[in-house]
């Protein structure tokens, strides 16, 4: 799509579904190390997983090519979300990936 209104706007789009996806991971990760956090950013991964569809909704329609891209990356985002505000086995790759960190940390501190 040639520099213009559409081009700007999804760029403007994807700039803050980073934004979110990096406060999302961010969060999670902290719940993960302390479970008692999970109360204290429960209300802003909510607001948060309201805005994120609503730009991943609106990505979709102005540049398809642009959401199909970053529809991983909003995925991760929504599982990191809902693991904020709720204890669950569904989490995102790179959620499990530190899970899976720590499981082999303690194994090797046995």
């Amino acid at each position: 799509m040639p520099p213009g209104k559409g081009y700007n706007m999804s760029d403007k789009l994807i700039k803050e579904i980073n934004a979110i996806d990096k406060n999302a991971e961010e969060m999670a990760t902290s719940v993960l190390n302390n479970p008692s956090l999970r109360s204290v950013f429960e209300k802003e991964s909510e607001r948060l997983e309201e805005r994120l569809l609503y730009l991943a909704e609106e990505l979709e329609k102005l540049d398809p090519a642009a959401y199909k891209l970053a529809a991983d990356q909003i995925s991760e985002s929504l599982l990191d979300l809902t693991f904020i505000q709720m204890e669950t086995d569904f989490v995102s790759l790179r959620l499990g990936q530190v899970i899976e960190q720590k499981r082999l940390k303690s194994c090797q501190d046995e």
